[in-house]
């Protein structure tokens, strides 16, 4: 997918909770709950966003690990 990239095409994904690995791989990222955007923006900028907003990610920690758990029924309600 890396080579595609470079060559100037778009690439869509819809994954459901991405590796560290994928996630920074990522250039831009929209992140929904309920059908709501929640966060649309770079990707590298999502962390400092919810950190802005009460919900620092944690040093050496995968953002989406953490995005998936303040985002659902049983986490914090945004």
């Amino acid at each position: 997918l890396n080579r595609i990239a470079k060559s100037g095409r778009t690439i869509v994904s819809t994954i459901h909770q991405p590796s560290s690995e994928i996630f920074d791989q990522f250039d831009r990222l929209i992140i929904m709950v309920s059908g709501n955007i929640v966060y649309q923006g770079q990707a590298k900028d999502s962390m400092g966003y919810f950190g802005g907003i009460g919900f620092p990610v944690k040093k050496h920690s995968n953002p989406t690990d953490y995005y998936m758990r303040i985002m659902n029924k049983e986490g914090l309600a945004l």
